[in-house]
């Protein structure tokens, strides 16, 4: 039997999990202790019983409670009541739950792994630790590190250290199927970019300046002492092999549709602007970098997908990195990797991880180039720098000192880079492919569907803000403009639709990489009788028109069919039958003809006219009554900026009393840092003013609608 060894697995939605648990892992190694690290998903089949010393779980939450998808297998294998209750029978296990108390459930999968693991015959080792994003991961997870890293190292024993064998977990049982490449694109996925994604950005301080700036120009004499560095965790192992040729081909299973490793290309068919202030924010517009609101709604045919989507999900979009932060890798690459004649078409094979891919998938659509930065990451172009002043730089850069702190927080906070333009900012430094790779990954971004699959069963739409924001070193007159970086690439793919540029209606194809992501709780009532109140200002407005779609055909539909129709999601875990209903409607149509349908009270937010987002939209189910009471408020348009939590005020009578008799649903998208806790203040003084409760009654009584999914978020920080 294999020695016993430590596994290390995460489920990570943004790349935080995956870097902690394989920063550990690395720190494990270091120390000569076997551990296994990878993600949840592959270890339903790893008999941990016989082969788990230690079980350590890092985990986040995403949205309002939602496993990360890379760990949904595993956590709905063990959470159903049929899991053998000594599944985890007597192994040591921990749980590191990394989650936002903007959210209500903050944690809430993490808690739910140690309670769970616990319930199976698990046996805790240290309490389950929990960190919050809104706040800072950093401080939390260093102290974890140490407190983790001094309990294994108590516990394990001289002989039963070994250096790692890198076993990754998708090989960690024989009896696997491997899996090659079926096919590989070389080309580029990312086209071509508009000029403020082609280039560095203006006014970046480099090496020489921040240090003048700082007045720590003799920092890069020598570099601290040794006890200031971080103790570095060893390489990451070079496992790749350069210029493969691929002779096999066995086929890649996706039982679970569409995933961020495995996106469906799909093809734009419409996009519009749904604000009026669209300057292009160039450096002559008189607009300041980042003031306008700029919105744009967008239509993407999923035909030939078997994407099954429902009010209230969302996509995930895989956008590619701009094309001069591959040029500056590329470059860099080429220069450290000259014997193995790489180019953008060259196949790499990791060896630890079974894949096969192009160095242009990896630049294009796999490293995060232009993402936050980590000093653990960081810390590792030390040896490659050719230049002692910008191997000195890195050593101070990273340093636990109070000039490392101001040099970070400056340098690289302050300016918002990331890996390619510090390596531009380097100017010596050439990494090998392998120490890239341990920089993080690009993440997909998420966005709420803004369509109903009754109106639109093969297409889903979606609307978003075209971010652009301001930053720069303190205390100086420069600012660098800044911008999504996936919001920029959508804008510039979509520019023929934008600006009607397209030749006699004839539009050029446009595909961007997407996958489908449910929503488990913020969907529509089981019934169409039950009232809904929905809150979203902004584009928090998305998910609502897909809402007020669904509500609309629903409704039309039921009248013509009843029998057949599906008029929301069923919560319950029966079915209703002919003998459940009233006597008078022995029928199941006649029942759901017979159901008044429940009102819509839908309050919207925005600064002016100019950002009244699908205006027509709104005031057209208004007008023919899917919208009961439409209530928008503008924040710029009068000395008194008006919120939607003084228009929710406002109807605080006809509130209290659809929530407290008419059993309505609340559902408020959006800002979760403060207008989601705005409205949860607001309703409280509803039911305090207009039912006569306490503050603690008012507390308890929003608190069970939320256990009852009637007060549902799907809010962002």
């Amino acid at each position: 039997m294999d020695e016993k060894r430590i596994y290390i697995v995460y489920g990570s939605q943004t790349g935080n999990s995956e870097y902690i648990a394989k920063d550990l892992s690395s720190k494990l190694n270091d120390l000569n202790i076997v551990n296994t690290c990878g993600i949840l998903n592959t270890i339903k089949k790893v008999d941990l019983r016989n082969s788990a010393k230690l079980l350590i779980i890092i985990c986040s939450t995403t949205g309002n409670g939602d496993c990360p998808e890379n760990a949904d297998l595993w956590w709905r294998s063990i959470k159903i009541r049929s899991a053998a209750k000594d599944t985890f029978q007597d192994i040591p296990y921990h749980v590191l739950g990394l989650g936002d108390t903007n959210y209500d459930k903050f944690c809430y999968i993490g808690k739910s792994i140690d309670k769970r693991l616990n319930e199976l015959g698990g046996k805790r080792f240290l309490e389950l630790c929990c960190a919050d994003e809104a706040v800072g991961l950093d401080e939390v997870i260093e102290s974890w590190k140490i407190r983790i890293l001094q309990y294994i190292t108590n516990c394990t024993s001289s002989n039963d250290t070994k250096l790692n064998d890198n076993v990754n977990l998708s090989h960690a049982y024989s009896s696997e199927t491997k899996e090659t490449l079926e096919s590989i694109d070389s080309k580029s996925s990312a086209d071509t970019y508009s000029i403020i994604q082609n280039k560095l950005a203006d006014g970046l301080f480099n090496i020489t300046k921040i240090c003048e700036h700082l007045n720590l120009q003799n920092i890069l004499v020598n570099p601290p002492e040794a006890n200031l560095l971080p103790k570095r965790k060893n390489e990451s192992v070079n496992n790749l092999l350069f210029n493969v040729t691929i002779t096999e081909k066995l086929k890649i299973c996706h039982d679970d549709g569409w995933t961020q490793e495995n996106p469906f290309t799909a093809e734009v068919t419409n996009a519009k602007w749904l604000t009026n202030e669209n300057s292009s924010e160039n450096p002559e517009s008189s607009v300041q970098w980042g003031d306008s609101k700029r919105v744009i709604h967008v239509d993407i045919s999923i035909a030939n997908s078997n994407i099954d989507y429902q009010p209230g999900d969302c996509i995930g979009i895989c956008c590619p990195n701009p094309n001069f932060a591959i040029e500056i890798v590329y470059n860099r690459l080429k220069i450290y990797h000259n014997n193995e004649n790489l180019t953008l078409e060259s196949i790499i094979f990791n060896s630890s991880s079974g894949e096969y891919l192009s160095l242009n998938d990896i630049l294009t659509n796999r490293l995060d180039l232009t993402g936050p930065l980590r000093k653990g990451s960081v810390i590792h172009l030390l040896k490659y720098c050719r230049e002692i002043e910008d191997s000195n730089f890195i050593s101070w850069l990273c340093s636990n000192s109070v000039i490392g702190k101001q040099l970070w927080n400056e340098f690289v906070e302050s300016q918002a880079l990331g890996l390619a333009e510090l390596l531009e900012l380097i100017p010596s430094c050439y990494p090998p492919l392998h120490i890239l790779l341990s920089f993080q990954q690009l993440a997909p971004r998420f966005y709420s569907i803004a369509s109903s699959p009754l109106a639109y069963p093969a297409t889903v739409s979606i609307a978003f803000s075209v971010e652009r924001y301001c930053t720069g070193v303190t205390n100086s007159a420069i600012k660098l403009r800044r911008y999504g970086l996936c919001t920029t690439y959508l804008e510039n793919q979509l520019q023929q639709y934008l600006n009607n540029s397209a030749v006699g209606n004839n539009f050029s194809p446009v595909h961007i990489r997407i996958f489908h992501k449910a929503t488990i709780n913020f969907k529509m009532p089981g019934s169409l009788a039950h009232p809904m109140i929905l809150i979203g200002p902004g584009t928090g407005i998305s998910p609502f028109i897909g809402f007020l779609q669904h509500r609309e055909h629903s409704s039309r539909e039921r009248m013509h069919s009843g029998d057949d129709i599906s008029t929301g999601f069923w919560r319950g875990g029966f079915e209703l039958n002919e003998n459940d209903l009233p006597s008078e409607c022995n029928h199941v149509g006649q029942y759901i003809q017979s159901v008044d349908v429940g009102s819509i009270y839908l309050f919207f937010g925005c600064r002016n006219s100019n950002d009244y987002l699908y205006k027509d939209d709104l005031e057209y189910y208004h007008r023919i009554g899917v919208i009961a009471k439409l209530e928008v408020a503008f924040s710029r348009t009068s000395n008194e900026k008006v919120y939607v939590t003084h228009k929710i005020i406002d109807s605080g009578k006809l509130l209290c009393d659809l929530i407290v008799n008419s059993g309505a649903y609340i559902y408020i998208c959006g800002d979760g840092n403060h207008m989601a806790k705005s409205v949860y203040a607001a309703f409280k003084n509803i039911l305090i003013d207009h039912n006569n409760m306490s503050d603690k009654e008012a507390t308890d009584f929003i608190e069970e609608l939320k256990h009852r999914r009637r007060y549902l978020l799907d809010i962002w920080s």
